[in-house]
């Protein structure tokens, strides 16, 4: 058997006990709880505690978390075209569990896809809606929009325009 030489098992000894020490920091600072440290001329940021919490005020009126119904959106700058379309009329269907919850119905038959500008929001109540940006309701279900000859239809004074296969509602008229 072979003699390591007592330089090299001092050496070995003081290399392994550095390796101890060093296991030791890092296990103890790691469940220790950490704290950013502000720089140097930083004023340290107030936070807020259970005392704080505790001590605020709820509002004085509850808010009720209503559910909206997705809609879909016209494109903007959307130009609608001067084309007349073969039906006459539409109704607007408002089912918040169908695939697409607001959707027209022709009087041929035809179902219709219906885009809003931005500012319309579906709203999902015991009875469902659209309304605009003021909260007014746009749209029920079984609204009728009816297409004038040689004239643009309307929606409660907002711009209708019709395709042969959807209807755009639109906060302006269309350019």
């Amino acid at each position: 058997m072979r003699s390591i030489g007592f330089r090299r098992l001092a050496t070995l000894r003081t290399l392994g006990g550095a390796l101890v020490v060093a296991a030791i920091i890092v296990v103890g600072c790691a469940g220790a709880p950490q704290s950013a440290a502000p720089s140097l001329g930083s004023e340290p940021v107030p936070t807020m505690g259970p005392t704080e919490v505790a001590s605020q005020q709820p509002s004085a009126e509850p808010s009720e978390a209503t559910a909206t119904i997705e809609l879909q959106r016209a494109p903007p700058n959307l130009g609608c075209d001067a084309i007349g379309v073969r039906y006459s009329s539409a109704i607007i269907r408002i089912d918040p569990a169908a695939e697409e919850p607001v959707f027209g119905e022709t009087n041929d038959g035809r179902e219709l896809a219906v885009f809003w500008s931005e500012g319309f929001e579906g709203i999902d109540g015991p009875e469902p809606v659209v309304q605009d940006t003021n909260g007014d309701v746009v749209a029920r279900d079984g609204e009728e929009i009816t297409i004038p000859e040689g004239a643009w239809p309307e929606l409660h004074g907002y711009f209708v325009c019709p395709s042969e296969d959807s209807l755009y509602v639109l906060e302006e008229e269309s350019s």
